[in-house]
């Protein structure tokens, strides 16, 4: 008896030093935070007028960076944003900073912004991206589970910059994908516009709701098998690679960006972040964020995400 309870005491002192030993331990570095947003309102282009993007982009990135400070990250030290936007005058943020301000809305433009994180990017960084504006696509349809749709699909940008032509140029959802998948670190992509589901189709395949009833699971698993991933990288995107993504002028704002606003916390008439949204704890994870944007996004599309095999906390504060 006297033995087993010695052997007891052995133990228990192991699990206590484990123990402590394990919350002495402190957190892992912090890497940067990286944030790029691009929203057209095509003013200056021969496609129809869109009055909601520059503030879906302006706000989401004002949102991101208002939680970067949170969690006690430093601009241009701990993080650095990019606001691109531009066409008809918006007076209402002529206060962002030059360095973080870009007009040049051409997709050359677009993809060089993305080389440039790529090119500052560390292992532990993330990197958040939002596009907003017109997209197109060849499927208007269901087609075949695992049909790589991000080839068919696009996101309209200008063609020429600071020029009186008005022509635009379509950008492929597989040439974003391939430029974001250089950066290194954790790469979340927020994409609010029609067909934009295409980020998710073409290789992170999300099965959500009665998309692909039909098949057995043993189908599902053998197909998704054959289907790339990316454990770093994420998408949420406003609707199916089929769908449209509608805004709308009483919000004004797209329904999927102002449910992920809300889903964020952020509440725009202050320019602060409010308790609500998401936040469990001080925590905000990407598959709760695309949760809460799934249920709340009041228009008839249905957005769509993927991600890895796991979770990502966002922020923590």
């Amino acid at each position: 008896m006297r033995r087993l309870g010695s052997v007891l005491l052995t133990v228990l002192v192991l699990v206590v030093c484990l123990c402590s030993c394990e919350l002495s331990m402190q957190a892992p570095q912090r890497g940067k935070v990286h944030i790029l947003v691009y929203g057209n309102d095509y003013y200056s282009m021969s496609l129809k007028k869109l009055d909601a993007t520059v503030d879906d982009a302006v706000q989401v990135g004002m949102a991101l960076s208002a939680l970067c400070e949170k969690q006690g990250m430093v601009k241009d030290v701990d993080y650095d944003v990019m606001f691109i936007f531009g066409s008809k005058a918006h007076p209402e943020y002529d206060d962002i900073p030059a360095s973080d301000r870009s007009k040049d809305l051409t997709g050359t433009h677009l993809l060089s912004e993305i080389d440039r994180i790529a090119g500052i990017s560390k292992d532990g960084d993330m990197t958040f991206l939002f596009f907003s504006g017109h997209g197109d696509s060849e499927y208007k349809s269901k087609v075949e589970y695992g049909t790589d749709t991000a080839s068919k699909a696009c996101f309209a940008t200008k063609k020429y910059y600071d020029s009186q032509s008005k022509a635009y140029e379509l950008v492929p959802v597989s040439t974003l994908i391939e430029h974001v998948e250089a950066i290194r670190g954790s790469k979340v992509v927020f994409s609010d516009f029609c067909y934009s589901g295409a980020f998710v189709q073409a290789g992170y395949v999300t099965v959500t709701g009665s998309e692909y009833k039909e098949l057995t699971a043993l189908e599902l698993y053998a197909l998704r098998s054959e289907i790339r991933e990316s454990p770093s990288s994420f998408y949420l995107s406003a609707s199916r690679y089929y769908e449209i993504s509608e805004e709308s002028g009483a919000i004004g704002h797209g329904y999927f960006t102002m449910a992920l606003l809300d889903a964020l916390g952020w509440d725009e008439d202050s320019g602060t972040i409010i308790p609500g949204g998401v936040r469990k704890n001080g925590t905000i994870s990407f598959f709760d964020v695309a949760n809460y944007v799934m249920r709340n996004d009041e228009a008839p599309q249905t957005p769509m995400y993927s991600g890895g095999s796991n979770d990502i906390l966002l922020f923590s504060f």
